[in-house]
């Protein structure tokens, strides 16, 4: 085998080698648990978007945005909302955490149901306070994910 055959062998099992690693490396970090931090910010993200859902919907209702504008904003904070929601359903969390998970779950799926309903019909004042009434339940839980995070 002359010297140029066999370093095109090496290169080329270096390169499959690697790309099993980064192949692994990424399998990993898609299953690996949910650490408390971790969850903590998805509720954060969560309560945040049903703050300004509830302040946008007050805007829109005092006249201060136009229907296009709310429009496109609820849309795009419910494909955010939908994202987290289905990031939380396939997730799973270290096994002192498959409560306050499952909560999550939960509370997602109720920020779904009241974006859904903005969306579909943006002078929904009973999504609107569902959205701003979720706020506290996030934040309470966001709060607990946070202290069992500085354990």
């Amino acid at each position: 085998m002359r010297t140029r055959d066999r370093n095109f062998w090496i290169q080329t099992a270096v390169i499959a080698a690697v790309i099993a690693s980064l192949v692994a490396v990424f399998a990993y970090s898609e299953t690996k648990p949910l650490k408390a931090d971790e969850l903590a910010v998805q509720i954060a993200d969560l309560r945040s978007l049903c703050s300004s859902g509830k302040k946008m919907f007050e805007q829109k209702a005092s006249g201060e945005l136009t229907d296009a504008f709310f429009a496109n904003q609820i849309e795009l904070m419910h494909d955010n909302v939908t994202s987290l929601r289905e990031d939380l359903d396939t997730s799973n969390a270290e096994p002192n955490l498959r409560n306050a998970l499952g909560r999550s779950r939960e509370l997602a799926a109720r920020v779904d149901v009241a974006f859904y309903r903005l969306s579909e019909n943006g002078l929904s004042e009973q999504a609107a306070v569902e959205a701003g009434g979720l706020v506290e339940p996030l934040k309470q839980l966001e709060d607990q994910l946070k202290q069992e995070a500085e354990k």
